[in-house]
């Protein structure tokens, strides 16, 4: 039988949910490639770190509810500057 390194990669991160881990896999490995080409893994090393964070948020029900907003002190949306009609103020 054989074994992909993704495979053997999700079978290691239990700790997300299926979707996330799929999604964390994809990146971990574009970053492992990357570092066997030029030597530096330190993008690995924060995507994992991050990706682990990810999963302190999803094991607390609560924190994940919470993150997820509506935020206190939303306000109402904001026009882009330089949208239609807009004059382009110029410095002196």
């Amino acid at each position: 039988m054989t074994t992909t390194v993704g495979t053997l990669l999700a079978e290691e991160l239990t700790w997300l949910p299926d979707a996330e881990r799929r999604e964390c896999v994809r990146e971990l490995l574009a970053h492992l490639m990357a570092g066997a080409d030029t030597g530096e893994l330190l993008p690995f090393a924060r995507a994992l770190t991050s990706w682990r964070s990810t999963a302190v948020i999803w094991s607390d029900p609560q924190l994940a509810h919470d993150l997820h907003g509506p935020f206190p002190g939303d306000g109402p949306d904001v026009p882009r500057p330089l949208d239609q009609g807009a004059k382009r103020v110029r410095p002196q």
